[in-house]
């Protein structure tokens, strides 16, 4: 009698053992914790490889002459890690760039009120202004004892900075497609130098804080430097 045996084709029975080790092999990894250490150590290298990137994109902002994306690349840098002092010191030398790039100048005529500079500057971007030069401040009112009626200078002393002081604001130039007038800024110190980021895009106008009844002078000029143009530029 002849014993009858029932094979099994070979690729079925290969298919059960790597269904059977995979049932072995992953259940027990199924119930592992996941490794802190490990995950800290992958934290570390997707935020290392991220810097990387955004010090490459920093790079090619700059090469490209987009100056402003550079530096703000740079601070982003900072933000994830604000003790790499290399960043700081790439991201200054950016920012002082400019001032090094751009300067005009113009005079202040101190026997007038406010004068435009005409001299452009933009919201948001910072300016550099150094002044030099002197003049005579002469009062020409009859003063009692009681000195200057201070409460009829309003419209010409402004308040808070010192008397003769140079002194800067941003006038906003008329909309001719809705008839705006010019709007001037708050007035800001100038005095022998200052840095300021403009509140809105305009004509820098300045003057000298001097009260009426007051004769003055004299020659100031000022040096504006970073991000300035002129308002008519020559042809």
């Amino acid at each position: 009698m002849k014993t009858s045996i029932r094979s099994t084709p070979s690729g079925a029975v290969i298919t059960i053992v790597m269904l059977s080790l995979l049932g072995f092999c992953t259940h027990p990894l199924a119930a592992q914790k996941p490794n802190v250490k490990q995950l800290d150590r992958d934290a570390d290298r997707a935020r290392l490889e991220y810097l990387q990137k955004l010090d490459s994109l920093a790079k090619q902002y700059d090469d490209a002459g987009d100056t402003a994306k550079a530096k703000q690349t740079l601070r982003q840098i900072l933000q994830l890690a604000p003790e790499v002092e290399e960043i700081k010191q790439r991201l200054n030398e950016l920012e002082e760039r400019v001032f090094d790039k751009q300067s005009l100048s113009a005079d202040v005529d101190v026997e007038s009120s406010w004068v435009s500079s005409g001299l452009l500057v933009q919201q948001g971007k910072p300016i550099r202004l150094a002044a030099e030069g002197d003049y005579k401040f002469i009062v020409k009112t009859t003063l009692g004892p009681d000195g200057f009626p201070t409460s009829n200078l309003d419209d010409e002393l402004v308040p808070g900075f010192n008397c003769g002081a140079l002194m800067g604001l941003v006038v906003t130039p008329p909309n001719p497609d809705t008839n705006e007038k010019p709007k001037p800024g708050t007035p800001f110190l100038i005095g022998a130098k200052a840095e300021v980021t403009p509140q809105t895009t305009g004509l820098l106008y300045m003057r000298v804080n001097v009260p009426t009844g007051t004769l003055s002078n004299g020659k100031l000029k000022v040096t504006v430097s970073g991000h300035v143009q002129r308002a008519n530029p020559p042809s």
